[in-house]
């Protein structure tokens, strides 16, 4: 570049640097959105019962670390010498407070463009502001007058339109078209009432407790019976230091001494009922989550079955006390701690039902115990359900367990996968009935984490067993528990979600009523009607809210040709002797199945087609013996559109081949088409994430062999020999394909 025309251009640059007057008001007014978010945020952590001298504490020390941060800026930025140490120092200061406070409640993304772009406008309204106030209108020169309107104008806009921005409950969804169908002219309705509807006994209600909490007079002196302490200290790490001294001043009491405090509702009747024990999640302690379950208790209750709500608020986080703790996170994979909880709670029911003094004398039926768990208690919930049948903890020998009650049915609200993993693995289940639900909306876990607990639920024995899950458009993850309010994780996130697009409280509360009423009625009661309910939601739908839902299902009675499980050969099938082909495929591939954040640790087969003279099919052929099918039997397999499609549904054509060569063919769609997938964004803008926007939920589906036979009477479905998917009905996608098989 010519050296003058380089001058010019840099000389005209310098008259527009901001002066010192600007860049000491750009530090004010840093420092006022630094003062109103920190107010904001003392007022989310304090808005709650109880002492919050911690909660002070731990704020005053952030804010503290913050300012110390600016300042340490302050000397690096002196050292290099290129802006106003005054103007490093508030940036660093407003930034890291910011970004911390936001971060571990939202995406990394949505945190950093939020956060630039209210420094920003804070910012320019404070460097006009700044030198308009000491320079003065009349003082400066023309360009100096410009420019400091410019910046006041444009940053007192950024801010109002910011302003109504974070207030806007952001815009509501187009609810897709339920490709599954649901209405009632041509879903059979169940011969059972709505299973959210109150049961025929009248509902009572107490709590027990230690008798001398702190906080809450339920678990004290108006606690009708008075329980024992136990020493939970060999399952809990990082109570201590700052943050344990913290805990335990708000709790008194700390690890070795946890009290077990539970909220009841039960059958006014002699008994004995089936026990159900739902256990909450993480959640700031201060605002304790065990009222929350108190809709699930009261229905479960007037239908048959004793509900207490476990109190573990104790192993929550306490927001502001757990920043000083060296993890930064306070207790350390405390879901193992969570699980040995509850299966204490049971100990002490065992004793309760031989204890003539006890009100529950001779109600309980320990052979039929139901776990609900919302969270990370919908992950404890699976842990305690395995640690009630070994004689060990996996993780110390030294601990023994001798529980063994009769869990019977596991009810997992939107799990979480993890923090804890017995042995350093996931739970893993046998015989024992399984259910999970999750919301597409959740943004404290958006990914469906539960399926990798659904699919470790194994069946071994004779007996009949079940497991299910169901995707719902809408669902966030607090709105299943009362307390936990509308915005998922904090009222901090609540700022960034698009809480238009969520499905109303009731409603969302309504879908849990029906499915755990409908689940426990099956899995301790032994009531066989509401299986279908549980198999597939369109038999549910003059009962449940409107809007979309994917449903998963497996019982006892499957047995499984091919799973994409056992190796890497993409000819054989999971059954000894089957094999499989494929023509005019574009893609064939198995993989973990991708969700949102994370990968299922299960796999499918991935079949890509596109639109040719020759229809693409892949094809399962079946062992010439192992599979003894009837006329009754019913062709499973689980299905999910790979490519994310938004409309046009996929349809495909079911083909049959008997051993005698009969064909016949059923259009996937006259039993129910495939759902396109369930894009959600939680946040107000897509821009703010670089992950997926829907989740690859597969969809089970089931075609009795006899309705292929009106295609072909001739059709010998015992003698089946070959089962197609041709894709011949949607010109081009790709689908995840597993679990195909058959049940009776």
């Amino acid at each position: 570049m010519n050296s003058g025309l380089f001058h010019r251009i840099s000389f005209w640059l310098t008259r527009f640097i901001p002066g010192p007057y600007a860049w000491r008001g750009a530090a004010y007014g840093l420092f006022a959105l630094l003062a109103v978010f920190a107010a904001y945020v003392a007022y989310t952590l304090l808005d709650v019962p109880g002492p919050n001298g911690g909660t002070v504490v731990g704020l005053a020390v952030v804010l503290a670390v913050c300012l110390l941060a600016g300042g340490v800026a302050v000397l690096l930025a002196v050292v290099v010498r290129h802006l106003p140490s005054f103007f490093i120092w508030a940036f660093t200061s407003t930034a890291l407070f910011f970004f911390g406070a936001l971060v571990f409640q939202a995406g990394a993304n949505i945190v950093t463009l939020t956060m630039l772009y209210f420094l920003l406008a804070a910012a320019l309204t404070g460097a006009g502001a700044w030198t308009l106030i000491r320079v003065g209108f009349k003082n400066l020169i023309l360009r100096r007058r410009v420019m400091a309107l410019a910046g006041l104008a444009v940053g007192l806009g950024m801010l109002a339109w910011g302003v109504i921005w974070v207030l806007d409950p952001g815009t509501p969804s187009t609810l897709l078209a339920d490709a599954a169908g649901g209405s009632a002219s041509t879903i059979p309705v169940l011969n059972l009432p709505d299973p959210s509807l109150p049961g025929k006994y009248p509902v009572r209600s107490l709590s027990y407790g230690s008798g001398d909490d702190l906080h809450r007079p339920e678990y004290a002196d108006q606690a009708a019976i008075i329980t024992p302490r136990v020493d939970g200290s060999a399952f809990i790490a990082g109570w201590d230091g700052p943050s344990g001294w913290l805990r335990t001043r708000y709790w008194g009491f700390d690890a070795t001494y946890l009290p077990l405090n539970g909220r009841v509702w039960y059958p006014a009747g002699e008994g004995p009922f089936p026990i159900v024990l739902a256990i909450h999640g993480n959640h700031p302690m201060e605002d304790y989550s065990d009222s929350g379950y108190a809709y699930l208790g009261e229905l479960l209750a007037s239908r048959g079955f004793i509900f207490v709500s476990v109190d573990e608020n104790f192993l929550n986080i306490a927001p502001m006390a757990d920043m000083l703790s060296p993890s930064f996170s306070g207790l350390i994979n405390e879901n193992d701690a969570r699980a040995w909880v509850v299966l204490e709670h049971l100990r002490m029911w065992r004793a309760w039902q031989a204890a003539p003094q006890n009100p529950f004398y001779g109600k309980i039926n320990l052979e039929q115990v139901g776990l609900i768990g919302h969270s990370r208690g919908g992950s404890a919930v699976a842990i305690a359900a395995a640690f009630n049948r070994l004689p060990y903890d996996p993780d110390n020998a030294k601990i023994r367990f001798d529980y063994n009650f009769g869990i019977r049915g596991v009810f997992a609200i939107a799990p979480t996968e993890g923090p804890y993993y017995p042995g350093g693995r996931g739970a893993s289940l046998e015989n024992i009935n399984y259910f999970v639900i999750q919301g597409a909306q959740d943004a404290d876990l958006p990914s469906f984490e539960g399926l990798d607990q659904y699919a470790r639920v194994k069946f071994t024995d004779q007996n009949y067993w079940f497991k299910g899950g169901l995707y719902i458009s809408g669902a966030n993850h607090n709105q299943f528990n009362t307390v936990w309010g509308k915005m998922d994780r904090s009222r901090i996130n609540g700022l960034l979600l698009n809480l238009e697009q969520l499905l109303p409280a009731t409603q969302q509360q309504q879908i849990a009523n029906i499915y755990v009423s409908a689940f426990f009625e099956t899995a301790l009661k032994g009531e066989q009607g509401y299986i279908p309910l549980l198999q597939d939601h369109r038999n549910g739908a003059d009962w449940l809210p409107q809007t979309v839902y994917i449903s998963r299902f497996v019982d006892s009675t499957y047995h499984y040709l091919s799973t994409y499980e056992e190796d890497v050969n993409l000819a054989t099938t999971t059954a000894s002797g089957g094999t499989i082909s494929a023509a005019n495929l574009s893609s064939w591939k198995e993989k973990l199945i991708p969700l949102r954040y994370i990968s299922q640790q299960t796999s499918a087969v991935y079949l890509g087609w596109e639109e040719t003279i020759s229809k693409a099919a892949y094809t399962l052929s079946l062992p010439s013996d192992g599979f003894e099918l009837t006329p009754h039997s019913t062709l499973t397999f689980a299905l999910a559109d790979a490519q994310g499609r938004q409309s046009d549904p996929i349809d495909l054509t079911i083909e049959l081949v008997d051993r005698g060569g009969q064909i016949t063919r059923l259009p996937l769609c006259s039993v129910a088409c495939l759902q396109p997938q369930l894009h959600a964004n939680p946040y107000k803008t897509g821009l703010t994430t670089s992950h997926l926007s829907a989740e690859t939920i597969l969809q089970s589906f089931a075609l009795p062999l006899q309705a292929f036979r009106t295609s072909n009477p001739q059709f010998d479905p015992p003698d089946l020999a070959e089962i197609r998917f041709i894709f011949d009905r949607t010109p081009q996608g790709a689908v995840y394909l597993d679990d195909v098989g058959f049940r009776e």
